[in-house]
């Protein structure tokens, strides 16, 4: 009789977790499903941002424009606020958005740009940049200190030997031959 009822107990405990998991993969299911809406629904926002901000209607939207709508459109100016970007950093959103580096930012940039960084900690972003931009700006100082240094050495070379040749062509002046 005791393994029967052990028997039971585990089956009962096997279906109790069969369910749990289940639900878990319905939860995951409905999480993912969640995501997508809210992604799809977002970049339907962003697209509206974009043509507002587009007042020239010609697709896409110039760094001036960006800066007339944060202070023009308060509800752009929020938005961009609660993704923690300042007016201060707009130049340099907007050289991120401008992902193929071209001088203007197209709809789908804007758009998908703007959507990675809500979904990322835009702060975190920026002072990665801005290190990378900081070690990089190092690196060219020290290559062109290094440049300078070498340039210099060169020179300075250069100038010791017209200085050698002229002493050596004072040494030796030039003889008459003619007359041999």
């Amino acid at each position: 009789f005791m393994s029967i009822a052990l028997g039971l107990v585990n089956l009962i405990l096997a279906v109790i977790v069969d369910s749990a998991a289940e639900a878990r993969e319905r939860d995951t299911e409905e999480q993912a499903n969640l995501v997508a809406s809210e992604e799809k629904e977002l970049k339907a926002h962003l697209s509206k941002f974009f043509a507002r901000i587009d007042k020239n209607n010609n697709g896409t939207v110039s760094l001036d424009e960006m800066f007339e709508a944060w202070d023009n459109d308060r509800k752009f100016r929020e938005s961009l606020m609660l993704m923690k970007i300042r007016r201060t950093d707009l130049k340099q959103v907007y050289e991120s958005l401008d992902s193929d580096s071209d001088g203007s930012v197209r709809s789908g940039e804007f758009v998908d740009k703007l959507y990675e960084l809500q979904a990322s900690d835009v702060r975190v972003v920026m002072v990665m940049t801005r290190e990378a931009t900081n070690r990089l700006a190092m690196e060219m100082r020290q290559q062109f200190k290094d440049l300078t240094e070498q340039i210099r050495a060169v020179s300075e070379q250069a100038s010791a030997g017209m200085r050698f040749g002229d002493a050596a062509s004072a040494a030796c002046p030039p003889t008459d031959l003619q007359g041999v």
